[in-house]
């Protein structure tokens, strides 16, 4: 499916660049003769865009002026003859489709995101930033678009930053594929130390909100230092990835020529993000039907039962998704047979030995529903489970 629409947030304060805000939105920052967010807007357009929904908020008006016809001053132009300025106003309220949705509150980035649910219905669209301009040859977002056509997943455009500056921003683990293209399989935000990139030995949540039914509420966390917004102030730190007891059982049973062997452990008390079911957890007909190559997106039974529809991080980044992950676990079972003087003839002693059957990984024994329970840093993104492997084996003596 060919993406028409886009979003554009352009809601935030624009604290960081005061005193210039204080009465200009950010976005309307001029970039030579041009604000920024018209840059954007440009960008989006030549990259086939040609819905555009801006999510503002109070005190953004200008920017709505600004895309908006100008009756007024096309006529002053005109009868100026200052005809290069009135093509140059009028392109501006045709560039595309574009309205305007208010976040009323402000509680972040991804709600900004979501106030856009009924503009993009089940449909793909982009996102771009109301205050970053990136001009080039190629629209940036075009180039995005072409990469969701080519992998029929989501595609975010990333820079390399410095290592100083590392802790301002979300840490990627990436894996290459080709030229600039890679893919994202974990993500740290803003790591403080190089040893916390990355790491989740303790798990760092936001707390879920649960409707009376005991339901988790889709994109609802608790506001736990209660100032009206959700933000990393409101993560916690919520169990931990290393059992509070571990044990293990090994034992050798012998009769007559038969042997027998078991080795179990057991786990308890260690809890374990279940990184598979949070991100496969949006029921988005655009997440679960890939247009570009034609096939369903596997999903777990519960994430049915859920039919969450939101893109927002903070649906995976709750505790619902901590689970008790305690396991008890047999790693293998052996059962053998030995001989002696096998086809003992004469003075041919025949031959000694012993037969045996090993199997590795027998069974493990847990109420997590995840992949696989034994995780060491407590993030469980395998996509395959341990396979249960069979040994048959033979030893002679002659």
């Amino acid at each position: 499916m060919k993406i028409t629409k886009a979003v554009i947030p352009a809601a935030g304060l624009g604290t960081r660049v005061l005193p210039a805000t204080k009465s200009m939105p950010k976005e309307m920052l001029p970039i030579v003769d041009k604000p920024t967010i018209q840059y954007i807007v440009e960008e989006a357009v030549a990259a086939g865009i040609t819905d555009i929904l801006i999510v503002t908020n109070r005190g953004k008006g200008i920017i709505e002026d600004h895309f908006d016809a100008s009756p007024e001053l096309e006529a002053n132009l005109e009868k100026s003859g200052k005809h290069e300025f009135l093509k140059t106003v009028r392109e501006i309220s045709n560039l595309a489709n574009i309205t305007f949705i208010r976040q009323k509150e402000m509680k972040g980035l991804g709600h900004a995101i979501l106030k856009a649910k009924s503009f993009v219905g089940n449909e793909p669209f982009a996102v771009l930033f109301g205050d970053g301009a990136i001009i080039g040859e190629k629209p940036a977002i075009g180039q995005l678009i072409e990469h969701y056509g080519e992998f029929g997943k989501g595609v975010v455009g990333v820079k390399k930053v410095d290592a100083k500056d590392i802790h301002k921003y979300g840490s990627l683990k990436v894996e290459h594929i080709y030229d600039n293209v890679f893919k994202c399989t974990d993500m740290k935000e803003k790591p403080q130390t190089p040893e916390e990139v990355l790491s989740l030995y303790s798990i760092i949540d936001s707390q879920q909100v649960y409707d009376p039914q005991g339901n988790p509420i889709e994109n609802a966390v608790v506001d736990r230092d209660g100032d009206g917004k959700i933000t990393e102030n409101d993560k916690y730190l919520y169990k931990n990835a290393a059992p509070d007891v571990t044990m293990g059982l090994s034992s050798r049973l012998e009769y007559k020529n038969w042997d027998f062997g078991f080795s179990l452990r057991a786990s308890l008390g260690n809890y374990v993000y279940d990184g598979i079911n949070a991100g496969w957890s949006n029921m988005n007909p655009g997440e679960v039907w890939s247009n570009s190559l034609n096939y369903l997106s596997n999903r777990p039974v519960d994430a049915v039962a859920r039919n969450w529809q939101t893109y927002e991080i903070t649906a995976k980044a709750s505790d619902y998704w901590v689970r008790n992950a305690s396991f008890l676990k047999c790693d293998n079972i052996t059962l053998g047979y030995s001989f002696s003087n096998l086809f003992k003839n004469g003075s041919y002693r025949g031959l000694n030995g012993r037969v045996y059957g090993t199997v590795s990984n027998v069974f493990t024994i847990s109420n997590y529903d995840g992949i696989d329970p034994e995780i060491n840093n407590g993030f469980d993104n395998n996509l395959y489970p341990r396979p249960i492997s069979f040994i048959i084996g033979l030893n002679l003596n002659f």
